[in-house]
């Protein structure tokens, strides 16, 4: 219940959890829906080293929508530390929202005496659909892979565009002979007479 009176009203408590509370890096993507009116807003939360090495094999992690003091919506994963070891664990969860300010609660989840996290974010949620120049927010990536019929990534990690998954690169130091990929979308191009569109990048 702590937890949740943190989220709903963080400017009247001062939770620690028992100074189980630790730093962590978190990336907020924004992106236009592809199935209804709103926004994608996707948020890469990165497992802390002290939470990968530790003895666990799962870890919880959660966003939550917090409106006009209450949380209105939540999105859960789970992430496997035993399933890969190839880039940072992490986890990226997506919600659908409308244009104009909103407040996330971002967290991790860990039993017993191990680390946990969580923050509060306010963001401004883009609107992609008014038929203006746009562009989505910059994604660093390990890897962009395409796939066939927009099936799903089994890493809780990974971002999915349509045919398109995205390893997200979170993390602030890279190895130098890891390629490095720079994913982003681009909306309502101005048509010429044959419909067409030219651009550079």
């Amino acid at each position: 219940n702590s937890k949740r009176f943190f989220r709903e009203l963080p400017e009247r408590f001062l939770y620690t959890a028992n100074n189980r509370r630790v730093p962590f890096d978190y990336s907020i993507y924004q992106f236009k829906s592809m199935d209804s009116p709103g926004t994608n807003v996707i948020v890469n939360l990165l497992l802390p080293e002290s939470v990968v090495n530790s003895r666990l094999k799962r870890v919880n992690t959660g966003v939550f929508v917090v409106n006009e003091g209450r949380v209105s919506e939540s999105i859960y994963e789970q992430v496997d530390l035993t399933s890969r070891t190839d880039v940072p664990f992490s986890a990226s969860l997506a919600t659908l929202l409308d244009q104009g300010p909103a407040t996330l609660s971002v967290e991790f989840d860990t039993p017993e005496e191990h680390p946990v996290g969580f923050v509060s974010a306010d963001i401004a949620v883009e609107s992609f659909t008014d038929g203006k120049f746009a562009l989505s927010t910059l994604v660093p990536a390990f890897s962009v892979e395409e796939t066939e019929d927009r099936a799903t990534s089994t890493w809780s990690s990974s971002i999915q565009r349509q045919h398109l998954l995205i390893e997200p690169a979170s993390t602030r130091l890279f190895k130098s002979d890891q390629p490095l990929y720079l994913y982003f979308e681009v909306y309502n191009l101005a048509l010429d007479e044959t419909h067409t569109s030219e651009y550079q990048v």
